[in-house]
């Protein structure tokens, strides 16, 4: 049996399929699957156009060519954009987008790499390849990966309300908008509270615009001494925010009655 022809099918199949499956007019689950892009800004379109193979463009764009996925939403593609990177392979991820370098250099060497991997039994991907009976199988291999260290338990947060989402696409800059400069300006003070003498910078929200409405909640990172740490951001509605934050386990909301 051809080994190095097995692998050689296994990815031309899956470049098949995937053609197939766009064809077919199926691919509006990628759009459902890919994470939001709100806070991006008006202008992220044109400098998706300028980018070159390899750059991140926090969206699936026509130049990616899909050739295997994994069932879950995440995929393996060509990078066809212009650049020293042309044809380069990479990872679409169902929450995090195309974020990541290049994996492969071209099509050929991630076959090729398959290749090797069925010949010699070896580990491609956390996955070992065994042939029994004419199949190929795939089996998750984790031997070489160290035991995950305990995480500890999340803190208790009491608040006097529960917490409530809003969609950043539909928010307006005509309806009533919380002062991101002024949360931005609490959570710089709130971090120097909780870092006395440590140099603070940052403190941006994510998001463009967020409305007035009570329980909203938006993130910031704020770089204590060039160190990254998060911070929690509350809307009371009435004027004012909570801020708190992160603490290393993260926290567990409890509404106070």
């Amino acid at each position: 049996m051809n080994l190095s022809a097995v692998g050689s099918r296994m990815a031309l199949r899956s470049v098949r399929n995937v053609l197939v499956y766009q064809c077919e007019g199926k691919c509006e689950l990628c759009s459902e699957t890919l994470h939001p892009i709100d806070d991006l800004g008006p202008d992220w379109p044109a400098t998706v156009r300028a980018q070159h193979a390899g750059e991140t463009a926090e969206m699936f764009v026509p130049a990616y060519i899909p050739f295997a996925e994994d069932g879950a939403g995440d995929f393996l593609y060509v990078d066809t954009r212009e650049g020293e990177q042309h044809g380069c392979i990479r990872y679409f991820a169902a929450e995090a987008a195309d974020e990541g370098g290049p994996l492969f250099g071209s099509l050929t060497e991630y076959v090729d790499s398959v290749r090797r991997s069925v010949e010699s039994g070896s580990e491609h991907s956390y996955l070992v390849p065994s042939v029994t009976e004419g199949a190929l199988a795939w089996d998750v291999d984790f031997s070489d990966r160290l035991p995950m260290a305990q995480q500890p338990d999340p803190t208790p947060l009491h608040l006097p309300f529960p917490l409530s989402d809003f969609q950043p696409s539909k928010v307006t800059e005509h309806g009533d908008l919380v002062d991101l400069d002024v949360v931005r300006a609490v959570v710089l003070d709130t971090a120097r509270s909780l870092h006395p003498g440590a140099q603070v910078q940052g403190g941006e929200v994510v998001f463009r615009r967020v409305p007035r409405q009570r329980g909203v909640s938006m993130n910031s990172v704020v770089q204590v001494d060039g160190e990254p740490n998060f911070f929690l951001t509350i809307v009371t509605g009435v004027g004012g925010v909570l801020v708190h934050e992160f603490p290393p386990g993260g926290f567990t909301f409890i509404v106070d009655n």
